[in-house]
Protein backbone atom coordinates (compact mmCIF):
# COMPACT_ATOMS: atom_id res chain seq x y z
CA UNK A 1 0.00 0.00 0.00
CA UNK A 2 2.82 2.39 0.93
CA UNK A 3 4.64 1.55 -2.30
CA UNK A 4 1.49 2.30 -4.30
CA UNK A 5 1.12 5.67 -2.58
CA UNK A 6 4.76 6.48 -3.30
CA UNK A 7 4.28 5.64 -6.97
CA UNK A 8 1.16 7.80 -7.20
CA UNK A 9 2.98 10.68 -5.55
CA UNK A 10 5.89 10.32 -7.92
CA UNK A 11 3.53 10.25 -10.87
CA UNK A 12 1.89 13.44 -9.67
CA UNK A 13 5.27 15.07 -9.19
CA UNK A 14 6.40 13.95 -12.63
CA UNK A 15 3.25 15.34 -14.20
CA UNK A 16 3.80 18.65 -12.44
CA UNK A 17 7.40 18.76 -13.62
CA UNK A 18 6.48 17.96 -17.21
CA UNK A 19 3.77 20.60 -17.30
CA UNK A 20 6.10 23.19 -15.84
CA UNK A 21 8.89 22.15 -18.17
CA UNK A 22 6.83 22.89 -21.27
CA UNK A 23 6.77 26.61 -20.43
CA UNK A 24 10.36 26.85 -19.21
CA UNK A 25 13.25 27.90 -21.39
CA UNK A 26 16.17 25.51 -22.11
CA UNK A 27 18.65 27.72 -20.33
CA UNK A 28 16.44 27.67 -17.24
CA UNK A 29 16.20 23.86 -17.32
CA UNK A 30 19.94 23.26 -17.65
CA UNK A 31 21.40 25.44 -14.92
CA UNK A 32 24.98 24.44 -14.20
CA UNK A 33 27.20 24.87 -11.18
CA UNK A 34 30.74 23.90 -12.12
CA UNK A 35 30.77 20.61 -14.05
CA UNK A 36 27.72 18.97 -12.43
CA UNK A 37 24.20 19.38 -13.73
CA UNK A 38 21.75 20.72 -11.16
CA UNK A 39 18.63 18.57 -10.95
CA UNK A 40 15.25 20.19 -11.20
CA UNK A 41 13.17 20.24 -8.01
CA UNK A 42 10.89 17.35 -9.03
CA UNK A 43 13.33 15.47 -11.26
CA UNK A 44 13.85 11.95 -9.89
CA UNK A 45 16.04 10.65 -12.73
CA UNK A 46 19.77 10.02 -12.73
CA UNK A 47 21.66 12.52 -14.93
CA UNK A 48 23.79 9.77 -16.51
CA UNK A 49 20.90 7.46 -17.38
CA UNK A 50 18.94 7.75 -20.62
CA UNK A 51 15.79 5.79 -21.37
CA UNK A 52 13.57 5.57 -24.43
CA UNK A 53 10.38 3.61 -24.98
CA UNK A 54 8.05 2.81 -27.85
CA UNK A 55 5.08 0.60 -28.76
CA UNK A 56 6.30 -0.78 -32.12
CA UNK A 57 3.15 -2.63 -33.20
CA UNK A 58 0.91 0.42 -32.92
CA UNK A 59 2.95 3.35 -34.16
CA UNK A 60 0.40 5.91 -35.33
CA UNK A 61 -2.43 3.39 -34.85
CA UNK A 62 -5.20 2.92 -32.34
CA UNK A 63 -4.49 0.39 -29.62
CA UNK A 64 -7.29 -2.23 -29.48
CA UNK A 65 -8.86 -2.72 -26.08
CA UNK A 66 -8.78 -6.21 -24.64
CA UNK A 67 -5.56 -7.23 -26.40
CA UNK A 68 -2.06 -7.63 -25.01
CA UNK A 69 0.23 -4.77 -26.01
CA UNK A 70 4.03 -4.79 -25.83
CA UNK A 71 6.14 -1.76 -24.96
CA UNK A 72 9.89 -1.90 -25.56
CA UNK A 73 12.27 0.03 -23.27
CA UNK A 74 15.94 0.85 -23.87
CA UNK A 75 17.96 1.68 -20.76
CA UNK A 76 21.39 3.30 -21.25
CA UNK A 77 23.70 3.59 -18.24
CA UNK A 78 26.46 6.17 -18.82
CA UNK A 79 27.29 6.43 -15.12
CA UNK A 80 30.59 5.09 -13.69
CA UNK A 81 28.68 2.68 -11.44
CA UNK A 82 26.14 -0.08 -12.20
CA UNK A 83 22.40 0.56 -11.99
CA UNK A 84 19.86 -1.94 -10.71
CA UNK A 85 16.46 -1.78 -12.45
CA UNK A 86 13.61 -2.64 -10.07
CA UNK A 87 10.47 -2.42 -12.14
CA UNK A 88 8.24 -0.76 -14.73
CA UNK A 89 4.86 0.77 -13.95
CA UNK A 90 2.12 2.00 -16.29
CA UNK A 91 -1.41 3.41 -16.14
CA UNK A 92 -4.09 5.08 -18.20
CA UNK A 93 -5.17 8.56 -17.23
CA UNK A 94 -8.01 10.75 -18.34
CA UNK A 95 -7.02 12.89 -21.29
CA UNK A 96 -8.86 15.83 -19.71
CA UNK A 97 -7.77 15.33 -16.10
CA UNK A 98 -4.32 13.80 -15.51
CA UNK A 99 -5.09 13.23 -11.82
CA UNK A 100 -7.85 10.77 -12.75
CA UNK A 101 -6.57 7.24 -13.30
CA UNK A 102 -8.70 5.08 -15.59
CA UNK A 103 -6.75 1.81 -15.32
CA UNK A 104 -3.63 0.76 -13.44
CA UNK A 105 -1.71 -1.95 -15.26
CA UNK A 106 0.11 -4.79 -13.54
CA UNK A 107 3.68 -3.64 -12.79
CA UNK A 108 6.60 -5.78 -13.89
CA UNK A 109 9.13 -6.42 -11.16
CA UNK A 110 12.77 -6.65 -12.23
CA UNK A 111 16.16 -7.24 -10.69
CA UNK A 112 18.31 -6.34 -13.66
CA UNK A 113 21.79 -4.93 -13.21
CA UNK A 114 23.08 -2.70 -16.01
CA UNK A 115 26.83 -2.22 -15.92
CA UNK A 116 28.51 1.15 -16.64
CA UNK A 117 28.54 2.26 -20.30
CA UNK A 118 26.15 -0.50 -21.34
CA UNK A 119 22.55 -0.72 -22.49
CA UNK A 120 19.66 -3.06 -21.80
CA UNK A 121 16.39 -3.68 -23.61
CA UNK A 122 13.29 -4.60 -21.63
CA UNK A 123 9.84 -5.75 -22.71
CA UNK A 124 6.77 -4.62 -20.79
CA UNK A 125 3.34 -6.01 -21.68
CA UNK A 126 -0.01 -4.60 -20.63
CA UNK A 127 -3.64 -5.29 -21.52
CA UNK A 128 -6.19 -2.44 -21.76
CA UNK A 129 -9.58 -3.46 -20.43
CA UNK A 130 -12.01 -4.79 -23.03
CA UNK A 131 -14.65 -2.56 -21.45
CA UNK A 132 -12.61 0.57 -22.14
CA UNK A 133 -14.59 3.26 -23.95
CA UNK A 134 -12.99 3.88 -27.36
CA UNK A 135 -11.41 7.33 -27.10
CA UNK A 136 -8.00 8.97 -26.54
CA UNK A 137 -6.34 8.41 -23.15
CA UNK A 138 -3.06 9.57 -21.65
CA UNK A 139 -0.71 6.62 -21.32
CA UNK A 140 1.74 7.15 -18.46
CA UNK A 141 4.64 4.85 -17.61
CA UNK A 142 7.85 5.05 -15.59
CA UNK A 143 10.84 2.90 -14.69
CA UNK A 144 12.40 2.57 -11.22
CA UNK A 145 16.09 1.90 -10.60
CA UNK A 146 18.82 2.53 -8.03
CA UNK A 147 22.57 3.05 -7.88
CA UNK A 148 25.19 1.26 -5.80
CA UNK A 149 24.32 3.51 -2.82
CA UNK A 150 20.69 2.27 -2.92
CA UNK A 151 19.51 5.70 -4.02
CA UNK A 152 16.23 5.32 -5.91
CA UNK A 153 15.58 7.00 -9.27
CA UNK A 154 12.63 7.23 -11.64
CA UNK A 155 12.46 8.01 -15.34
CA UNK A 156 9.28 8.72 -17.24
CA UNK A 157 8.92 6.36 -20.21
CA UNK A 158 5.62 7.51 -21.64
CA UNK A 159 3.46 10.51 -21.05
CA UNK A 160 1.48 10.78 -24.27
CA UNK A 161 -2.09 10.76 -25.50
CA UNK A 162 -2.83 7.58 -27.42
CA UNK A 163 -5.94 6.46 -29.24
CA UNK A 164 -7.72 3.32 -28.04
CA UNK A 165 -10.22 1.50 -30.26
CA UNK A 166 -12.87 -1.14 -29.80
CA UNK A 167 -11.94 -4.62 -28.73
CA UNK A 168 -11.54 -7.15 -31.52
CA UNK A 169 -14.05 -10.03 -31.46
CA UNK A 170 -12.17 -13.07 -30.26
CA UNK A 171 -12.66 -16.50 -31.82
CA UNK A 172 -14.47 -18.35 -29.02
CA UNK A 173 -13.68 -22.03 -29.60
CA UNK A 174 -15.96 -23.24 -26.82
CA UNK A 175 -18.93 -21.30 -28.18
CA UNK A 176 -18.33 -22.63 -31.70
CA UNK A 177 -18.10 -26.20 -30.38
CA UNK A 178 -21.35 -25.75 -28.47
CA UNK A 179 -23.13 -24.60 -31.62
CA UNK A 180 -21.68 -27.52 -33.58
CA UNK A 181 -22.88 -30.01 -30.95
CA UNK A 182 -26.40 -28.54 -31.01
CA UNK A 183 -26.50 -28.63 -34.81
CA UNK A 184 -25.16 -32.20 -34.79
CA UNK A 185 -27.83 -33.26 -32.29
CA UNK A 186 -30.68 -31.95 -34.44
CA UNK A 187 -29.15 -33.40 -37.61
CA UNK A 188 -28.85 -36.80 -35.88
CA UNK A 189 -32.45 -36.69 -34.71
CA UNK A 190 -33.61 -35.77 -38.21
CA UNK A 191 -31.60 -38.64 -39.69
CA UNK A 192 -33.13 -41.17 -37.25
CA UNK A 193 -36.65 -39.98 -38.04
CA UNK A 194 -35.93 -40.16 -41.76
CA UNK A 195 -34.49 -43.69 -41.39
CA UNK A 196 -37.58 -44.93 -39.52
CA UNK A 197 -39.96 -43.44 -42.07
CA UNK A 198 -37.93 -44.86 -44.94
CA UNK A 199 -37.96 -48.37 -43.42
CA UNK A 200 -41.74 -48.32 -42.94
CA UNK A 201 -42.23 -47.12 -46.50
CA UNK A 202 -40.01 -49.90 -47.86
CA UNK A 203 -41.90 -52.57 -45.86
CA UNK A 204 -45.28 -51.40 -47.12
CA UNK A 205 -44.02 -51.39 -50.69
CA UNK A 206 -42.62 -54.92 -50.24
CA UNK A 207 -45.97 -56.25 -49.03
CA UNK A 208 -47.81 -54.76 -52.00
CA UNK A 209 -45.27 -56.21 -54.40
CA UNK A 210 -45.68 -59.69 -52.83
CA UNK A 211 -49.46 -59.57 -53.28
CA UNK A 212 -49.20 -58.56 -56.91
CA UNK A 213 -46.93 -61.56 -57.67
CA UNK A 214 -49.72 -64.11 -56.79
CA UNK A 215 -51.46 -65.72 -59.84
CA UNK A 216 -54.75 -64.12 -60.69
CA UNK A 217 -57.65 -66.52 -61.50
CA UNK A 218 -58.58 -66.45 -65.14
CA UNK A 219 -62.17 -65.73 -64.17
CA UNK A 220 -61.09 -62.44 -62.76
CA UNK A 221 -59.22 -61.57 -65.94
CA UNK A 222 -62.14 -60.15 -67.84
CA UNK A 223 -59.86 -58.81 -70.49
CA UNK A 224 -59.18 -62.47 -71.60
CA UNK A 225 -62.81 -62.98 -72.66
CA UNK A 226 -63.03 -64.22 -76.23
CA UNK A 227 -59.39 -65.25 -76.46
CA UNK A 228 -57.77 -68.68 -76.78
CA UNK A 229 -56.39 -68.31 -73.28
CA UNK A 230 -59.92 -68.08 -71.92
CA UNK A 231 -61.01 -71.22 -73.81
CA UNK A 232 -57.99 -73.23 -72.62
CA UNK A 233 -58.71 -72.27 -69.03
CA UNK A 234 -62.28 -73.52 -69.33
CA UNK A 235 -61.10 -76.83 -70.81
CA UNK A 236 -58.64 -77.37 -68.00
CA UNK A 237 -61.35 -76.76 -65.44
CA UNK A 238 -63.66 -79.33 -67.09
CA UNK A 239 -60.88 -81.94 -67.19
CA UNK A 240 -60.21 -81.38 -63.50
CA UNK A 241 -63.89 -81.76 -62.74
CA UNK A 242 -64.08 -85.08 -64.62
Amino acid sequence: MVRALVIVALVACAMTTLCAGEDAKPEDQEMKTGEKTQRRPNDFSHPDVKVTAMIPDYLGKEIPAGEEVEMLVWFSNQAPAPMNIHGIFAALQSNMDSSRFIQNFTPRGLNLVVEPNTEASISYKFRPSEYLTPMPYRFFSLIEYSDEDKQRYFNVLFNETLGFGEANVAFDVELIMTYLLIIGFFVGCGYLVYSCVAKKTMKSKGKKAAKSDEPVPHEENEWLEGTSARKSSKKSKKEKAN
